[in-house]
């Protein structure tokens, strides 16, 4: 909680927090961080106290009155370290100022100061409106002063720390709680101890009798209510009814006077199937439409017909096949698309490869044929290039006979 109500202060100073829920390497790594920094704030639990070598501290403040004058030497000990010097400033409430002369008995000496008021800024209204803007703020707030008050409760120094002797009030408004939250062990102490606790256990005995005497009213009311609606005299007609009685029974009352009904056992998947066959209702049936809106059910062949002449879109199944898809013509139809399929993508590789020639001669510079579709003309072209080919072939065999020719003649 101080943590955050700080750093949304900002301060102007790198805050830090080291406490013992973190888990172990992010605790390493807050102390790393904080041991490089040349400026820093460290808030730190009674679990920085001992074996922590921190380089360079100035100041060490104890904010809450250490639990005894060895776990006092052991936080103070945390600066000053190795020839440097250190400051120690430990704020003590009116009721633990026995501990001063704990430690004066041990040969430690304290000056009191008092601080300058010029110089002190009060932040409460600051943390108040965090606690009414943030509901997880004002909850942090609530678990920092219960734990705050419970661990007071629990030093075995009674004569140091009194839980009855600190100011709750005030201590609450610090955290911008605008009242002190209730703190139920303190009540269990209380009645153990006696006094003002016997006082408010009689009270509390008192608020229980009279909730069990309002229990046995309405209990009372819900049966004459019952009766009046269970009665089953010839005469009812000519008897007036109880209507008090139906207007102060609550709903929880009559929810809990009729009886229970039994629940229904659920239908198995086999039960409903059977259902569902006597009924003449055929499951796992597909019907695919294509483009030009024509049915195709998935129900043996595809028959393609128009969607306005058919009367009955189911297909005839065998009554053996009901209720299922058969396996045999599926995997029959599927070989027969795949079939397709693999002719459709030959035609299309042929296709490409004509494309791909056509393109590196006209790369070339040669003339590409253009085929005319259907008819006559079609037929005619195809014997113009055929006859275009014999001609080029021949000419490429003249022009190797005449090479060779004038090879042999060299």
């Amino acid at each position: 909680f101080h943590n955050a109500v700080l750093c949304k202060l900002r301060p102007g100073v790198p805050i830090l927090a080291l406490y013992g829920k973190q888990k172990q390497l992010r605790r390493v790594g807050i102390y790393e961080s904080f041991c490089k920094k040349t400026a820093a704030v460290l808030l730190a639990t009674d679990i920085a106290a001992r074996g922590l070598d921190i380089p360079a501290v100035h100041w060490v403040v104890h904010l809450d009155c250490a639990e005894d004058v060895e776990t006092y030497i052991h936080r103070s000990g945390r600066t000053a370290r190795y020839h440097k010097s250190g400051n120690s400033l430990a704020m003590i409430l009116p009721s633990e100022e026995v501990f001063i002369d704990k430690l004066q008995k041990h040969g430690v000496t304290l000056t009191k100061i008092r601080v300058n008021p010029q110089k002190q800024i009060s932040i409460q209204k600051k943390v108040q409106s965090m606690c009414a803007e943030s509901q997880e703020v004002h909850h942090w707030a609530k678990k920092t002063f219960n734990s705050y008050v419970r661990s007071v409760f629990l030093q075995r120094d009674k004569t140091v720390f009194d839980v009855n002797k600190l100011p709750l009030s005030a201590y609450a408004a610090s955290l911008g709680l605008l009242s002190a939250p209730k703190v139920r062990f303190l009540k269990k102490a209380e009645k153990k101890r006696g006094g003002e606790g016997e006082e408010e256990g009689e009270s509390d005995e008192e608020d229980e009798n009279e909730g069990g005497q309002k229990d046995e009213s309405e209990a009372e009311e819900a049966k004459k209510a019952f009766s009046a609606l269970t009665d089953d005299n010839d005469d009812e007609i000519l008897v007036k009814k109880d209507s008090t009685a139906m207007d102060s029974m609550s709903t929880e009352n009559l929810e809990a006077l009729q009886p229970r009904q039994p629940k229904k056992k659920a239908k198995s998947k086999v039960a409903k199937a059977k259902a569902l066959l006597k009924k003449g209702i055929k499951v796992n049936t597909k019907i695919s439409f294509d483009e030009e809106g024509n049915v195709e059910t998935q129900e043996g062949a595809f028959d393609r017909q128009p969607a306005a002449a058919l009367v009955d879109i189911t297909p005839a199944v065998d009554p053996a096949k009901a209720g299922g898809i058969d396996i045999d013509e599926m995997q029959k139809d599927m070989r027969d698309r795949d079939s397709e399929d693999k002719v459709a993508a030959k035609q299309r590789r042929k296709e490409a490869k004509l494309e791909k020639r056509e393109k590196r001669k006209r790369a070339r510079g040669e003339e590409v044929p253009v085929a005319i579709l259907g008819g006559q003309e079609s037929e005619e072209s195809g014997e113009e290039y055929e006859q275009e080919q014999k001609r080029h072939c021949n000419s490429l065999q003249e022009t190797e006979d005449l090479a060779a020719h004038l090879l042999g003649d060299l």
